[in-house]
């Protein structure tokens, strides 16, 4: 059981780390950033879905930039004993920080076991956004407590413009004439394909995202969905990232793995599917 006093550590912690985040690094607005905001208001919850690392924290923190709202990270060893019946706690402690602030925002509360009935008591007088990297759970939760009272809204990895913006590289429409912006784009084009629009990815590099995939794969398949084979469903994640934009079948991949059911095949890909790891 965590007290009070805990939790409002953890939050006034958690929010400091992101105040330094903005401060330190390149933050972005996302292409999709207005739209989403527009829609922001009481009685409708914001969902922001996505893969791991692809920002949806960040997205989200710089949508309420500037206001008045509490922050609470689910995906945190100093809460990870939390459930449903102690989330009133997390109220309790952001108002002791926050004041009475009408707005929340909720990161990877997919991990509280029963969170949705905690959202559905808030939704009708708050504004909030909830971020999370499971498909699968958000959706069949929100369906169940929050039936028209939501929007999902799904955070990709940046798209080559992004990309292009992160790097400082914004060309004028008429530099896509000149030879030196083109070898430049170019470039950036080719560093684009081999690394992908992960904003850590590209400052850290590819033994990165080859250390998310790997942890995506444990934590959000193996370890969610209790998988026995493990080793297999590694090779399952391997095949279909190696045979990407392929005509692939199940039965194909249940005889290349080695696999006896097809139905097998058939919810090991859905699971990576919920974890967007795989579309």
């Amino acid at each position: 059981m965590v007290s009070t006093e805990a939790i409002k550590s953890v939050i006034a912690e958690q929010e400091a780390e992101m105040i330094e985040k903005f401060e330190r690094e390149n933050i972005i607005e996302r292409e999709n950033q207005s739209v989403v905001t527009g829609y922001l208001k009481p009685n409708i919850a914001l969902i922001i879905t996505g893969l791991r690392r692809t920002g949806k924290s960040v997205f989200s923190f710089s949508i309420l930039k500037g206001e008045n709202f509490g922050y609470t990270n689910f995906d945190d060893e100093r809460l990870s004993d939390l459930n449903a019946n102690e989330m009133n706690k997390v109220l309790e402690a952001i108002y002791s920080l926050k004041g009475n602030t009408e707005t929340f925002l909720f990161d990877e509360i997919q991990n509280v076991y029963g969170w949705e009935k905690f959202i559905s008591r808030l939704v009708p007088n708050h504004r909030i956004i909830i971020t999370g990297s499971n498909a699968t759970l958000m959706s069949r939760e929100l369906a169940t407590r929050l039936t028209g009272r939501h929007l999902d809204f799904v955070l990709f990895p940046f798209s080559f413009t992004e990309y292009l913006r992160f790097n400082d590289f914004e060309p004028r429409r008429e530099d896509v004439y000149l030879t030196s912006s083109i070898a430049k784009i170019k470039e950036y084009l080719n560093t684009y394909i081999e690394m992908g629009g992960i904003p850590e990815g590209i400052s850290i590099g590819r033994r990165f995202v080859l250390q998310l995939v790997n942890d995506i794969v444990e934590k959000d398949v193996i370890q969610r969905y209790k998988i026995k084979y493990a080793k297999k469903l590694k090779e399952l994640s391997h095949y279909l990232l190696s045979n990407f934009s392929s005509e692939i079948s199940y039965n194909n991949i249940k005889n290349v793995l080695g696999l006896r059911s097809v139905t097998t095949v058939s919810n090991w890909v859905d699971y990576l599917s919920s974890s967007y790891l795989v579309f």
